[in-house]
């Protein structure tokens, strides 16, 4: 997951260089894309995390949890 870089407002947030890789202007992202693109290792490990955490918080069946877990508390 590319993503730019802005403010995350929810609960389980993305983190750069763990779960997401992060740019906020048209340079950076190309530093960023070739930075990936170049170690294998660390593409795959940011993007199995990644994978991990969206399937674990950000699914609609996730999202739907969470704000019934809120509601009741």
């Amino acid at each position: 997951l590319v993503r730019n870089r802005s403010p995350q407002a929810h609960p389980y947030p993305l983190v750069d260089g763990e779960t997401c890789a992060e740019f906020s202007t048209l340079d950076e992202l190309i530093d960023v894309l070739r930075r990936y693109l170049a170690d294998d290792d660390m593409r795959l490990r940011v993007a199995r995390a990644g994978n991990a955490h969206l399937r674990k918080y950000h699914t609609a069946e996730a999202r739907a949890r969470y704000v019934v877990e809120e509601a009741v508390r």
